[in-house]
């Protein structure tokens, strides 16, 4: 009669030591949560910028920690200087729509005279853009109040925004402490041994080269590609365009490109400026729309193959899971995952083979 009740008793323990560690776990997990994506996110940029950082230390004579260090402020600097560039821009537009909203007395750029020279339809043009602008400054002065509410509307997502970058922020932070760190990588290769088995080394260094692959080719050339769009929006006198140059940062990274933004940029040039003057513009704006299919082949070629629509659908499903850095990290753990997967696979079919 007693083996039974020590039986019971026994399992009765265990179902509360494995409810208590579950728990345990749990709590854990409600306490770090707000910190898992800037340190994911900290673990992915240390990933991609390690070689740098390797190259910077070999330069100053071993100093790890003083490498770490520069490599963090530079990667602040890429990082806030082009933002306070856009929000400042966007501050302006903000406060200027504001002033003339609340007076009434909303006031449209009128088109350039130069339009009526333009051969066959320049005049008829010239009169369907002042009708048209007369239009929008009625409907706008009438409706007002609407687009205040959509303006605060609009504010509060900003708030968000400004959540995420901060976020970044973070993140760059961790990076920096990371790579300062002695053993770092040996820590990583312990986890993935002890997860994966004795394959754990194999699987971390695959999973090294996605990271870095997805952070040249795609990251990488959205950020090129931006920043070029950047220069010529900003050189051409096109207004606001740290906000558009954002704009063509997250067009970018989800795959879709510049060009919603740059091809009405354009057309704005022809109707504000000379034509030879848009002309040479809208070669160079060509020219960065045409550039992605130049640098992404470079860059995707020197890491791991992965197809365009497993990072797609990561850049888009990390975008509506977790946001703004959603698009960073949705796109990278898809890709690790579709190369893990694959090479379990092909491990799996290679087995009967080597038999």
């Amino acid at each position: 009669m007693e083996q039974p009740f020590l039986i019971t008793r026994k399992i009765v323990e265990v179902i509360l030591r494995i409810g208590a560690l579950v728990l345990l776990f749990f709590w854990c997990y409600q306490i770090i949560a707000p910190f898992i994506m800037p340190i994911l996110w900290g673990l992915i940029i240390a990933v991609a910028v390690y070689p740098l950082h390797a190259f910077i230390v070999k330069k100053l004579k071993q100093r790890k920690k003083l490498s770490a260090l520069l490599l963090t402020i530079l990667m602040l600097l890429v990082v806030i200087v082009p933002t306070a560039w856009a929000v400042s821009s966007i501050t302006q537009s903000a406060f200027y729509l504001k002033a003339q909203l609340e007076a009434g007395n909303l006031i449209l750029d009128t088109p350039s005279e130069s339009i009526k020279q333009w051969p066959f339809i320049g005049e008829r043009l010239y009169v369907f853009l002042a009708s048209i602008r007369q239009n929008i400054e009625s409907l706008v002065v009438q409706y007002r109040v609407e687009i205040l509410d959509a303006a605060k509307t609009l504010g509060s997502s900003l708030l968000s925004t400004g959540v995420m970058y901060l976020q970044i922020i973070a993140a760059i932070v961790v990076s920096g402490v990371l790579l300062g760190i002695k053993g770092s990588t040996e820590v990583a290769s312990l986890i993935f041994v002890r997860v994966v088995g004795s394959r754990g080394q194999e699987f971390l260094s695959l999973s090294i080269d996605t990271i870095r692959n997805v952070v040249k080719g795609i990251l990488g050339v959205a950020i090129i590609q931006a920043s070029l769009a950047g220069i010529g929006l900003a050189l051409a006198g096109v207004p606001h365009a740290g906000i558009w140059t954002l704009l063509c940062m997250l067009l970018c990274i989800v795959q879709v490109g510049p060009g919603l933004v740059v091809i009405p940029a354009v057309i704005f040039l022809y109707f504000n400026h000379s034509i030879l003057h848009s002309t040479l513009w809208a070669c160079y704006f060509a020219m960065v729309l045409l550039s992605d299919n130049i640098l992404k082949p470079y860059l995707l070629s020197k890491g791991a193959d992965v197809p365009m629509v497993v990072i797609f659908l990561g850049v888009l499903g990390g975008f509506f899971s977790a946001g703004f850095i959603g698009m960073f990290t949705g796109a990278i753990v898809l890709s690790i995952s579709y190369k893990l997967v694959v090479s379990w696979i092909n491990n799996e079919y290679a087995t009967p083979n080597q038999h």
